[in-house]
């Protein structure tokens, strides 16, 4: 959804100079557009280690090898696919914000799109509702990790040790 109505607002000129959309922005998430690309300093740190953390699904891999019937040619197909439309993806997500905003575009493209806009809502309450169901698949992870290391944990304590460490973390 999220690239579908980027890639339309992007095409639409719902945030050319002047539209509805762009006059109720601030001046730092307004659209800015110059000969400046790629502007140095802290941003472009953030940019580069967004990219690193971009496919961080490496601790589900061997579930994933497990579910494709620990066959090695299945499963490269499947990082293969997953790892191309997971790249397609990106992209476009940078192109449309980058033809939107240009230089103004924020790390969280979604912060650029105004209050009023509708479709942008939608976006924001769906990336959302994705990153709180996402985090049963890293808690998965940890559960194997903890029972690798504390195999004599019931299973009532696998859960719970995890879940209390992180709910102690959560309230610092």
């Amino acid at each position: 959804y999220t690239a579908g109505f980027m890639a339309k607002r992007a095409l639409d000129g719902t945030y050319k100079a002047g539209a509805t959309f762009v006059k109720s922005l601030s001046r730092d998430l307004a659209p800015k557009f110059g000969s400046t690309l790629v502007k140095p300093g802290l941003g472009l740190g953030v940019f580069v280690a967004m990219c690193g953390t971009a496919y961080m699904a490496h601790f589900n891999a061997p579930n994933f090898f497990v579910d494709a019937g620990k066959d090695e040619k299945k499963y490269a197909t499947i990082v293969r696919r997953g790892f191309a439309l997971s790249v397609l993806l990106n992209v476009a997500v940078m192109v449309a914000g980058y033809l939107t905003f240009g230089a103004s575009s924020q790390g969280l493209v979604l912060n650029n799109y105004a209050v009023k806009d509708s479709l942008a809502s939608v976006a924001r309450l769906l990336f959302g509702v994705s990153t709180v169901f996402t985090f049963p698949l890293a808690y998965a992870a940890v559960k194997v990790g903890v029972r690798g290391v504390l195999p004599k944990l019931s299973e009532k304590a696998v859960v719970a040790a995890p879940l209390g460490l992180i709910t102690a973390i959560a309230l610092l």
